[in-house]
């Protein structure tokens, strides 16, 4: 009879105890719910998120045009080397075959065609 008394009584503070813990989260979980939906707080939040977003966006365009302008510049200067190899090519081809040019006709051809083609076109 005694052992009955005693596990009657360990099982009925086992109840209250879970009891009064699940009901402590429960509030504490309800409370914090509550208020993190407050309108002040929604608006805070949505404010914050905007203005990370816009700055994301400020930051990649930034980037962008970075990459746009630097990758232009790299293009006209690889047009510029590849009009002055096409243009020393045909000089010293010219050089090479007509061995007899004068200066001045062979700083004629650098003013020839070649020189103004136009863009690079690959071969």
């Amino acid at each position: 009879m005694f052992k009955r008394a005693i596990w009657t009584g360990i099982g009925y503070g086992l109840g209250v105890g879970s009891s009064v813990y699940v009901q402590h989260k429960v509030k504490k979980t309800v409370e914090a719910t509550v208020e993190r939906y407050t309108p002040a707080h929604i608006r805070d939040e949505a404010l914050a998120r905007g203005k990370d977003a816009a700055q994301r966006l400020r930051d990649g365009a930034s980037d962008a045009i970075a990459v746009a302008r630097n990758g232009s510049d790299a293009v006209q200067r690889g047009a510029d080397a590849a009009r002055e190899a096409d243009a020393s090519a045909a000089v010293e081809d010219a050089v090479e075959h007509e061995p007899r040019m004068n200066l001045r006709h062979r700083l004629d051809l650098r003013d020839s065609k070649f020189v103004k083609s136009g863009p690079f076109r690959p071969r």
